[in-house]
This record gives C-alpha cells, sequence and structure tokens, in this order.
C-alpha cells in the first residue's frame, strides 16, 4: 500500500497488481461493500477491539496499474489511519498520519455572490469564494442565516447535500436554498413557508472556526446583510440585453448590460463569441456592475465584420429562472412550448465597423 498524491489530494493505492487481475475487476466491478471489506481505510485512534467503527467513506477506481481508494473528504492533518487489506487469511496494514498544517495566513471569505444588496424572495444560490481550498463537509454547520428583524436563525434554509458542491480547487461552494420551501404550494412550502420573505433584512454568517483544507480554523468569520424584495417569476429575456461593441483594431471589451443580475457562475461558462467563419474567439470575460453586466477582451485585436454571441439557454437569474423557462411554474399557466423547452442555444449577432479611412472623402 502506498500514499500517492495526486491534484493536491492524498490518496492510498494498492500497486504493482497483476494486469489479468485488473482487467477481471474492470470488467466485474465490486459493490462498495465488498471493496470496503477487502481494503479500507480506519481512523486509527477510533479502532479499538469492541469498537465498531466504520471505514473511511470514500471512491475505489482503477487506474493504470493500481487500486485506488479516494476519500470523500480530505484525509484530517494530524489524524492518525489505518489502512488494511484483507489477502483470504492473511492481513496487510499500514498506518499513516497526515502532517499538521505549514505556516501561512488563515482562510478568508473573499467574495460572496450574488453581489447585489437587494435581493429576490425566491433567491436559489450563494457561491461562497474563500481565499484557500477549504474542509469538506462542515458547511451546514458553519453557514447559518439570521432573520434581523427577530435576531433568530432562519430555520432549515438551505438543502443539505452530501457531497457538497465544491469546484474542484475546494475554494468556492455552492449553497443552495431548499427548493422545496421556494416552490409555491408544495408540502413543505405550505409547511414552513419561504426561507426569504420580501420586505425583511437578513445577514448570512459565516462561522471562523471553519477548518480549511489542512485544518487551520479562518482567520476570522464573515457576514453578509441583504434585503429581499418580492419574487422574480419572469424569464431573463436575450431582446433586453444592450450590446456596446468595439472599435475594429482595438482589444477593448464587447460590453453587453443585462436589465437584472444573471447568475455568476454560468455567466462565466455560458456565453461564446464566434466571428463570421464560426470559429470561437478566444479571450478574458469580466462581470462588472454586481452581475448585471458582461465584458468579453479578445486576445487579438477585433477585426471588422460580424459576429455572434452564443448564449446556452440554460443560463439563469439569481432565481433559478432560465431563458427556456420559469424555475417556480404556476400550473394554471399555459405550458411553454417544446420547441423552447428543446432550444439549447441563443444566437445573437453583433457588427463591428471598419475604421474609416481618413483620407476617404466620407471621413472629411
Amino acid at each position: 500500500m502506498h500514499l500517492v498524491e495526486d491534484g493536491g489530494q492524498i490518496v492510498v493505492e494498492l500497486q504493482d497488481i497483476p494486469l489479468r487481475t485488473l482487467e477481471l475487476l474492470r470488467a466485474n466491478p465490486l459493490p462498495q461493500e465488498a471493496w470496503e471489506a477487502l481494503f479500507s481505510i480506519y481512523a486509527h485512534d477510533a479502532l479499538t477491539a469492541d469498537a465498531d467503527v466504520h471505514p473511511v467513506r470514500g471512491r475505489y477506481r482503477i487506474t493504470g496499474y493500481a487500486v485506488r481508494f479516494e476519500p470523500r473528504y480530505p484525509f484530517a492533518p494530524g489524524t492518525s489511519y489505518l489502512a488494511r487489506l484483507e489477502r483470504g487469511s492473511d492481513r496487510e496494514e499500514m498506518v499513516f498520519v497526515m502532517p499538521r498544517a505549514e505556516p501561512g495566513e488563515p482562510a478568508r471569505v473573499i467574495s460572496v455572490f450574488p453581489g447585489a444588496d437587494t435581493l429576490p424572495a425566491n433567491l436559489l444560490k450563494f457561491y461562497i469564494q474563500f481565499s484557500r481550498p477549504m474542509q469538506a463537509g462542515q458547511a451546514y454547520e458553519r453557514l447559518s442565516l439570521v432573520d434581523l428583524a427577530t435576531g433568530e436563525p432562519v430555520y432549515g434554509p438551505f438543502v443539505v447535500l452530501d457531497p457538497e458542491l465544491w469546484d474542484p480547487d475546494q475554494r468556492r461552494l455552492t449553497v443552495l436554498f431548499d427548493p422545496g420551501r421556494i416552490k409555491r404550494d408544495v408540502g413543505i412550502n405550505l409547511e414552513l413557508g419561504p426561507p426569504l420573505e420580501a420586505g425583511k433584512s437578513y445577514r448570512l454568517v459565516v462561522d471562523p472556526a471553519w477548518p480549511d483544507a489542512v485544518g487551520r480554523p479562518m482567520g476570522e468569520g464573515y457576514t453578509r446583510t441583504f434585503h429581499v424584495v418580492a419574487a422574480d417569476r419572469v424569464q431573463p429575456d436575450v431582446a433586453t440585453w444592450q450590446f456596446d461593441p468595439p472599435a475594429a483594431g482595438t482589444r477593448d471589451p464587447l460590453a453587453i448590460r443585462f436589465p437584472e443580475p444573471l447568475d455568476y457562475a454560468l455567466l462565466q461558462r455560458l456565453l461564446r463569441v464566434r466571428d463570421a467563419t464560426e470559429r470561437a474567439v478566444r479571450g478574458d470575460i469580466a462581470l462588472t456592475d454586481r452581475e448585471r453586466g458582461w465584458a468579453f477582451t479578445p486576445e487579438t485585436p477585433w477585426r471588422a465584420g460580424r459576429y455572434t454571441l452564443e448564449v446556452e439557454t440554460i443560463l439563469e437569474d439569481l432565481a433559478g429562472n432560465t431563458l427556456r423557462s420559469v424555475f417556480d411554474v404556476d400550473l394554471r399557466d399555459a405550458p411553454p412550448s417544446e420547441e423552447r423547452e428543446a432550444e439549447t442555444v441563443r444566437r445573437l449577432t453583433f457588427e463591428i465597423a471598419p475604421v474609416p479611412d481618413p483620407a476617404s472623402p466620407a471621413s472629411e
């Protein structure tokens, strides 16, 4: 058994396994319970002769000439673990200890999106951006939402997911409000009501005890206060977007203005610029005015001609309404057409005018 680092995560591998054995395992995958009976990892300090201790949860997969165990959550710094392999009547064991935190600045919350101070009552999600990779499995213990009118925490505002929704670097967490409480006239909405109420103000609180990926608590907590207005149940409409095309021969950004804030993460991956030959234009994206603006700066200067902005129709506003449909549909309304539901991309064209020739009569 060997410890291997892969993408910043420590995993445990059984190496030098015969190719024939690996081929059999690929053709006939073992269920999770069988893997755990054969090859398991335990928190060493929790093991006693009579203790009923469950193995560390994770995923088993075959890679190269090895069987790899990838823990669902990173091994905790300073904790001793026991890796155990059962070979019939023989047992092989390996004890390892994860190193404690290295010196450095503690983690902190850099930003929370949406960035607006006024948010709809049916807000669907928050994105919380940290300065360092954070420890997963902590979110619903370390986050709270306080009703400023009462000073009390809101009961169960977020849907509890396992695993949590982290980006690959474990720096950005997506927190979803409970959809059952947002959608009108369904069981939990009728029982508990919506998590946010129009006319009220709330504070999102991040506990400073939240540990980063190597076990250090944050240097300081974080709070974000916002006011809630009426629910938004209107689809975003690309026809209302305002384009500000740049000048040919420059690397000035293409600027687009939206009448409402749109989803922070989706804006960065669901819009693409193509030239007249349908080739993607390479460049950098920036969001402005608290997600009401989108700016695209090309790697090379713009050429005069016609361009297309492709927008995937799963793009959402803050309430989860997409270009295809409304998130919280009133069943009394006419259902959206099948054609609109099947549409995946909207294509918006814009022109970049040629630079006037100063020698021509028209430019005088």
